[in-house]
């Protein structure tokens, strides 16, 4: 949360998701990522989210601790806030330590937890992992791997990843792989989307028709800066890229 007078920042800081920090300690909270940026957008007075090392799911919840196996659920990063991977957690000998290689954190869209090599058992998976609609530069997404998008539907054809429509967040320091989509199997920026993407990789997704990797379209104009396009494959055109 935003600091109040007197209260360090650290101990301000809102980490909700698999841990919660309260006080500036990590408490087990067994909550799912879209939790806390549900009562980021809902309080209005959160700046940050760390989030601890692991896997997390859009379809889980404190009623649905399983899951829904909703294809629609997806994580929705709003404006104001960061949302940051890659810390150690509850258990390690500095909780707040951070490392995006070595405690990663995975936003997944293998909802049924099944998947196999080359897109196998993906038909069930969320069709975008990520949603950027409608956000502006403030909203921030740090240190995760975003993997198991499956894009394949008539409305949801773009952006097994993250589906971008009029959105300009930020990203860093992410990875996209092991998505698919009929066009940008990580990453479809459609209707003005400019988002600016920081150290950010793109590995092992596909595309049916354009843009294995990253489909922009309609005006969309993203800024990439040490960014890595690695055997991304498309059927058609544009495998690492399509514009």
């Amino acid at each position: 949360r935003r600091a109040a007078e007197g209260v360090a920042p650290r101990a301000a800081w809102l980490a909700l998701a698999r841990l919660e920090q309260a006080q500036g300690d990590w408490h087990a909270a067994g909550l799912a990522a879209g939790r806390a940026l549900a009562h980021a957008a809902d309080s209005g007075d959160v700046e940050a989210i760390r989030v601890a090392q692991g896997r997390y799911a859009p379809d889980r919840d404190e009623a649905n601790p399983d899951g829904t196996g909703e294809r629609s659920a997806h994580f929705e990063i709003i404006n104001g806030v960061s949302l940051m991977g890659g810390y150690a957690g509850l258990g390690a000998g500095d909780p707040d330590a951070r490392d995006v290689v070595l405690y990663e954190t995975v936003l997944s869209g293998d909802l049924a937890g099944d998947d196999q090599p080359d897109f196998v058992n993906n038909a069930e998976n969320s069709l975008h992992v990520l949603s950027g609609a409608g956000c502006d530069g403030t909203a921030v997404l740090d240190g995760f791997t975003i993997s198991g998008g499956n894009a394949d539907e008539d409305r949801g054809g773009g952006g097994g990843g993250m589906c971008s429509e009029a959105g300009c967040p930020t990203l860093i320091d992410c990875t996209f792989t092991a998505n698919a989509a009929d066009m940008g199997g990580g990453m479809c920026n459609c209707n003005n989307s400019s988002p600016t993407l920081i150290g950010c990789t793109f590995a092992g997704n596909h595309a049916v028709f354009t843009g294995a990797g990253m489909y922009n379209s309609y005006g969309s104009h993203p800024a990439l800066i040490d960014c890595n396009f690695i055997a991304n494959v498309s059927d058609d055109s544009g495998a690492g890229m399509y514009n």
